[in-house]
């Protein structure tokens, strides 16, 4: 089977750990033929949830689509303990904490604070004169009052 079609290794060993008695001990082609059984189980469903998806006109596949797909082959016994993995998931997600809005002052000292520090990194780089050539070259061409840029030293 090839690399692209393979489960990862410390997955198939996790499972196999979890699942056996301590006392057993099992080849690297057991391990083989179960990553192999592994991935032929899941392009069977793949493929069950992609005709649940044409006959109902979708294109992208959903988990109701792999629900009905799992009920179609007979495994429907797995439906409600798959259902409470991916709400349990989908709980997580939600819980994550999201970054507040910042406000349009903290957006402009932010802009600023960016501003500064590549006015810095620049000025460390090509020296003071040439940075405030380039200033000047940019108010030129732009037509911008690019004047307090050149005040490096801090946020105006």
């Amino acid at each position: 089977m090839s690399e692209e079609n393979c489960l990862p290794k410390t997955s198939i060993n996790k499972l196999i750990k979890e699942n056996l008695s301590n006392s057993i001990r099992v080849s690297a082609d057991f391990r083989d033929v179960v990553a192999d059984c592994g991935v032929e189980f899941i392009h069977i469903i793949a493929a069950q949830a992609k005709d649940v998806a044409a006959n109902t006109n979708r294109k992208t596949l959903s988990t109701d689509h792999v629900l009905t797909a799992l009920s179609d082959l007979g495994l429907g016994d797995y439906n409600n303990e798959l259902r409470e993995l991916v709400d349990s998931q989908l709980k997580e997600v939600s819980k994550k904490p999201q970054e507040p809005e910042m406000s349009q002052e903290e957006k402009i000292r932010k802009q600023k604070e960016y501003e500064m520090n590549a006015s810095k990194k620049i000025e460390e780089q090509y020296g003071k004169e040439a940075f405030q050539a380039l200033m000047s070259s940019l108010d030129r061409s732009c037509g911008n009052d690019t004047s307090n840029i050149t005040n490096i030293d801090g946020l105006n």
